[in-house]
């Protein structure tokens, strides 16, 4: 198809080349507006014409000669001859009646600027095959909106620093939130996310980023269900904003899809009511009133430039334009890319060329005018034809301004990019501040603790684990400290003075030792008022030991999380430490008796009870004896033989010999419960 056309333009030229040596002007008259109708007909500045129509002119001369010339009559040969004739420019043309007024005086053959195929027209003059199917259309200004920030956050555009810088941004802020509800969920079921709000706002951050860049190592896993459920779904918004970042800094193919065609605001003549719509020729002003009369009346312009230029300051809304007017100026300089077409043409209508009718009879050469018109709109010359149209109407329905709309989404991107560090900089500050003073009130809590831990004597003892033998002991000593009247009960406000004298602070701590010695299971709140008495005093230490005071949300100085199996062995090793110091104090006891005996002989009979006595080590002796501890006294003589302390030396000597039997029958068990007490201490 193409190789036909290019032999016709060929042969065309071909035949033009010949004509144009024998050099026959054509006696054609054929005017146009002088003043010019872009983008039919454009006056130079040099006095020329060119534009669609007069391309078209030019091409279907050519053809109007070619018919001619096979024909056998000088007289049309002579009239269209083998030159184009000259066109000439008519001041006032440009309006279709004054052209037809020209053809009805006779002072044109042909006459074109623009003009409508109308029936009222047609009566007046002959018309061509219609060249051109228009109509009216709707003109408002190509406004861009800037995209929000949810379309930015679902769709970005290739240009890397700013998408990139949004992804990582976006990644940043979810990673936080994301840190929050894990440390909530987690920091009281997990022990190896810190409960202390900074801390645990890293480890949250720091599971974050494992499980955003599906590294997993492992070490920080959720436990609890909704913790699950959570991670679960930052696992999949953290992995697309990676992908996002890996995109920008790998291939950079991310869908442009903020650049879709602009979609125009007035499509259907209803959409013009109440808007201020101008135009700037005389016939739409009719149309409307016909199409839709709620519109009002139009703002009516000289020109169509002065039109376009009301409608770029916005003084106006809309233009009712012709269709293919509209698609020149809204694709041409310098209102190129600033207007937008709404809809499909409405009113339909076609473009052609009048011809003279001279004493209302058809002219002779009309009907190879005619044929020479279909020719060109259809056939070989087809192709032609569409060259002239893409020349003078490029017009894109999906037109879209691209670099206008990738300005206005770059600057909203940093628009939010900056609005989105703002908020990052403000948790962030929120987050060091709160840490600041959570991590403040944590050191006064430990220090509260470890001042207390001194206090009772077990600040620094063995490694660092508490002693609860020795916390007993402290308790003890620090009970007789506090108990100023000696009256064998700790009150309230003597337990209160003693802590603030060795550091504490005051204020609440009335309330806090209430609520210890609560949790403790011993309350303070008697009958007669607030008081712990000297083993609660040592429970309420104990337990303070081994937790940390129960306001205090953190590790403290005792053992708070700790695994109940190793409080439990603290427990079995204070409990067989004070049953060792209890076993020698009897022991002491019965040494001195036996020292008292040696005097009288009984020696070599109580020796081995003696040896039997020194192999327990976990119980008190009075257990096994049964015996009431003896006063203290001189030996003396009585009845019954030698005493000690009211007791005869036989019936003492019987007790010995009997308890001490039993107790090397209950020797092994008593062993074997040493040993696998000692077992699990360690």
């Amino acid at each position: 198809m193409l190789g036909k056309t290019r032999l016709a333009l060929a042969g065309l030229i071909s035949l033009s080349l010949a004509m144009g040596a024998r050099g026959v002007v054509s006696k054609l008259r054929v005017g146009t507006c002088l003043e010019g109708y872009a983008p039919m007909v454009i006056t130079g500045a040099d006095g020329s014409f060119y534009g669609l129509e007069v391309d078209q002119w030019s091409q279907i001369y050519r053809q109007l000669v070619a018919r001619v010339a096979r024909e056998n009559d000088d007289i049309l040969r002579d009239l269209v001859g083998d030159t184009p004739p000259p066109l000439v420019g008519i001041r006032g043309l440009s309006t279709p009646e004054a052209g037809l007024r020209a053809l009805q005086e006779e002072s044109l053959d042909i006459a074109f600027c623009g003009y409508y195929l109308t029936p009222e027209r047609v009566s007046i003059a002959d018309p061509t095959p219609p060249l051109l199917s228009s109509g009216y259309t709707m003109v408002t200004n190509a406004k861009v909106t800037p995209p929000t920030d949810m379309q930015l956050m679902a769709n970005t555009f290739p240009k890397f620093p700013p998408n990139a810088m949004f992804a990582f941004l976006l990644l940043i802020l979810l990673s936080f939130v994301y840190a929050h509800g894990i440390w909530l969920l987690e920091s009281s079921k997990n022990s190896k996310i810190s409960v202390t709000y900074g801390w645990g706002i890293f480890d949250g951050f720091y599971m974050a980023m494992t499980a955003a860049s599906t590294s997993g190592y492992g070490d920080l896993v959720p436990q609890s269900f909704f913790g699950k459920i959570l991670t679960g779904t930052w696992i999949l918004t953290g992995f697309y904003c990676m992908c996002m970042i890996a995109a920008s800094l790998t291939t950079g193919i991310v869908a442009d899809k903020l650049d879709s065609p602009l979609v125009p605001t007035v499509t259907k003549p209803e959409d013009m009511i109440g808007l201020r719509v101008g135009t700037y020729f005389s016939a739409a002003q009719r149309t409307i009133d016909i199409i839709e009369p709620r519109v009002g009346r139009l703002i009516q312009y000289s020109s169509v430039q002065w039109a376009y230029s009301s409608l770029a300051r916005g003084d106006i809304d809309v233009i009712l334009d012709d269709f293919m007017n509209a698609k020149y100026f809204a694709s041409k300089q310098p209102y190129g890319g600033k207007f937008v077409l709404g809809g499909d043409p409405f009113m339909p209508t076609d473009y052609g060329f009048y011809f003279i009718r001279p004493n209302a009879t058809t002219h002779s050469l009309y009907p190879h005018l005619y044929r020479a018109v279909l020719d060109y709109s259809r056939g070989e010359l087809t192709e032609v034809r569409k060259l002239h149209m893409g020349k003078w109407v490029t017009y894109d329905s999906q037109f879209s301004l691209s670099a206008e709309k990738n300005r206005i989404i770059e600057r909203t991107l940093h628009a939010a990019n900056n609005k989105m560090i703002a908020v990052l900089i403000s948790v962030l500050f929120v987050a060091v501040v709160t840490t600041f003073f959570s991590m403040r009130e944590e050191r006064a809590k430990d220090k509260e603790n470890k001042m207390l831990l001194n206090a009772l004597g077990v600040g620094g003892s063995h490694g660092g684990v508490v002693d609860i033998y020795s916390v007993r002991l402290g308790a003890t000593a620090l009970f007789e400290q506090f108990d100023v009247n000696h009256d064998g009960h700790l009150e309230l406000s003597e337990i209160t003075d003693a802590l603030e004298s060795i550091g504490f602070n005051k204020v609440g701590l009335a309330e806090k030792l209430k609520k210890e010695a609560f949790l403790t299971g011993t309350p303070m709140d008697k009958e007669d008022g607030y008081w712990l008495s000297l083993s609660d005093f040592q429970s309420m230490m104990q337990r303070i030991a081994l937790e940390g005071f129960a306001s205090n949300d953190n590790h403290g100085g005792g053992f708070r999380g700790a695994p109940a199996e190793l409080q439990h062995i603290f427990l079995i090793l204070a409990d067989l430490r004070e049953s060792s110091q209890q076993i020698e104090n009897r022991m002491d006891q019965v040494q001195s008796a036996l020292q008292d005996l040696n005097d009288i002989g009984v020696m070599s009979r109580v020796r081995e009870a003696v040896r039997a006595l020194k192999g327990i080590e976990t119980r008190p002796l009075a257990k096994y004896f049964g015996l009431r501890e003896p006063q203290r006294q001189p030996p003396s003589a009585g009845e019954g033989g030698v005493s000690v302390g009211g007791v005869t030396v036989d019936a003492a000597i019987e007790s010995i010999n009997s308890q001490a039997q039993r107790t090397q029958a209950a020797q092994p068990n008593l062993r074997s419960r040493n040993n696998n007490s000692a077992a699990g201490a360690g």
